[in-house]
C-alpha cells in the first residue's frame, strides 16, 4: 500500500504497537457499537490544551480538530494549530488549517489519522473524549520532529491531569538485530537522556550505521540525533520522533524498557522497524527468540481508506518473502486505481521489519509509510496502515494467509 493523487496511501502496544496497548486496548461502549454495526458519530469540534517539547523547551499550545464528514469508519476534517515564529519559539497568531483523513479500528474505540509528516494515533475514553498521541517526522510551522500527548474533548477544552511521572534519567543501551535489504544486521540502541520536564522529554539516540556500540567503534562513525517525545498520561511508557523515525516505549521496570523503533525515511539506514529492550546503566542484549508462527507466506486482506474526496474500496496482498528469528522482509502488492480511464497501476513496494519479541504484534515500514499490527492465530493479522508522505493515509484491516 502507497499514497498517491488517487490513493492515500506521531507505554503503547502492538505499535505498541505505541499504538498497540493505546491502538488496541478495548473500550466496552464502542466494541458494543461496533458489534452493532454502528461507528460511533466522531463529527464536531475537538479542543485541546497540551504541553509539547520543542528546542527552546517546554512550550504549552492549543489546538482543534474539526472533523466535518464521516462514513463508517472513515473520516474527514482538518487540523487547526499555531505556527512558532523561529525567532521567539513562540504561537504566531494566525492558524494553519491541514486537512487529514482517518479511521476508527474495528473495534471502533480507537483510531488513526494522518496528515503529510505527521501521524496521529487516539482512543475514545467516552462519547466526547479521547487520548491522542501526535508524533510528526519533519520540520513543521517552525516546529523540529516532536511527539506528545493530548486529551481531546468535544464542546470543551480537554487537558492531561497526571502531574507525577517517572524519572528517565541515565543512559538507556540494548542490542538489536535489525532487518535491511538482503541482510539481518546487528545493532545498538542507547538512548541518552538530555532534559526531562515533567512528561516531556529530550533525548539523543546515539548509535552507529557500521554496527553495535562497543568501547572499539569509531568515533568518526557514531551519531547522535536528538530526539524530543513524551510520556503517555498514564506514565507507563511514551513516544519520541525525529526525522522519519519514531521510538515508541513501554517501561517494564523502573530501569528497563522495551522499545519499538520504526524509520520510514533516513539517509544512514534503509527503512525498517525493530525492537530492543533497554536497561538504565547497562547494555540488555539481544533477547532470546523462541520458536513461533512461521509467518512466510501470502496475507491477503480487503479493506476501506479515504481519499480527500471520497471513500475507497481495496484489496491488496502482504507477501512476506523471509523470516529470520524475529526479523521479517515483506512485499507490498497493491493497485493504484488509473486516473481518467487510464489502466491501473500495480506495485510491489519493499518493507522490512520484525515481530514483537513474544510474537504477539509486530511492524513493517517502507518510505514514508508503515504498517503495525497484531497477530489473531496464525493466519490472521489485524493491521493499522499510517501513510505520511504527500498524500497521507490511514486505515485498519485484517490480513488473512493463503494456505
Amino acid at each position: 500500500m502507497n499514497l498517491s493523487s488517487t490513493r492515500s496511501c506521531h507505554w503503547q502496544h502492538a505499535v505498541f504497537v505505541i499504538l498497540l496497548a493505546a491502538l488496541f486496548a478495548l473500550v466496552a461502549p464502542a466494541v458494543t457499537m461496533a458489534q452493532s454495526g454502528k461507528m460511533v458519530d466522531l463529527r464536531g469540534v475537538w479542543t485541546t490544551k497540551y504541553a509539547t517539547p520543542t528546542e527552546a523547551g517546554r512550550l504549552v499550545r492549543e489546538s482543534r480538530y474539526e472533523i466535518t464528514r464521516q462514513d463508517g469508519e472513515l473520516f474527514w476534517g482538518v487540523d487547526v494549530w499555531h505556527p512558532i515564529d523561529p525567532k521567539t519559539g513562540k504561537p504566531l497568531p494566525e492558524w494553519i488549517r491541514n486537512p487529514f483523513v482517518g479511521s476508527l479500528g474495528m473495534a471502533g474505540d480507537r483510531g488513526l489519522l494522518a496528515t503529510q509528516g505527521v501521524q496521529f494515533a487516539f482512543r475514545l475514553k467516552g462519547p466526547d473524549e479521547m487520548e491522542l498521541e501526535m508524533a510528526s517526522f519533519k520540520k513543521l510551522g517552525g516546529l523540529a520532529p516532536t511527539a506528545f500527548y493530548a486529551v481531546m474533548k468535544r464542546g470543551a477544552v480537554g487537558t492531561v491531569s497526571q502531574t507525577k511521572w517517572p524519572d528517565l534519567s541515565g543512559s538507556w543501551r540494548g542490542q538489536c538485530l535489525v532487518a535491511q535489504p538482503g541482510e539481518l544486521r546487528p545493532s545498538s540502541v542507547r538512548l541518552d537522556l538530555v532534559r526531562q520536564d515533567g512528561e516531556l522529554l529530550w533525548m539523543d539516540d546515539v548509535w552507529s550505521p557500521s554496527g553495535p556500540l562497543t568501547a572499539k567503534t569509531d568515533p568518526k562513525a557514531l551519531l547522535r540525533e536528538r530526539m524530543m517525545g513524551s510520556l503517555n498520561p498514564a506514565g507507563t511508557g511514551g513516544v519520541l520522533t525525529k526525522e522519519g523515525v519514531r521510538v515508541g516505549f513501554r517501561l517494564l521496570a523502573q530501569d528497563r524498557m522495551e522499545v519499538e523503533f520504526i524509520r520510514m525515511a533516513g539517509e544512514d539506514e534503509k527503512p525498517t522497524a525493530f525492537y530492543a529492550v533497554l536497561r538504565k546503566g547497562g547494555d540488555e542484549p539481544v533477547a532470546p527468540v523462541s520458536k513461533g508462527i512461521d509467518f512466510v507466506g501470502t496475507w491477503t486482506g480487503s479493506y476501506r481508506y479515504g481519499l480527500p474526496d471520497r471513500p475507497v474500496d481495496a484489496t491488496s496482498s502482504l507477501v512476506i518473502t523471509r523470516q529470520e528469528g524475529n526479523a521479517i522482509w515483506a512485499d507490498d502488492v497493491w493497485t493504484q486505481p488509473g486516473e481518467r480511464g487510464a489502466a491501473p497501476v500495480h506495485h510491489s513496494d519493499p518493507m522490512r521489519g520484525s515481530l514483537s519479541p513474544d510474537q504477539t504484534h509486530g511492524a513493517l515500514a517502507k518510505q514514508g509509510a508503515c504498517f503495525t499490527f497484531r497477530v489473531l492465530d496464525a493466519d490472521h493479522l489485524e493491521f493499522a496502515f499510517t501513510g505520511i508522505d504527500s498524500n497521507p493515509a490511514a486505515f485498519f484491516g485484517v490480513f488473512t494467509r493463503k494456505r
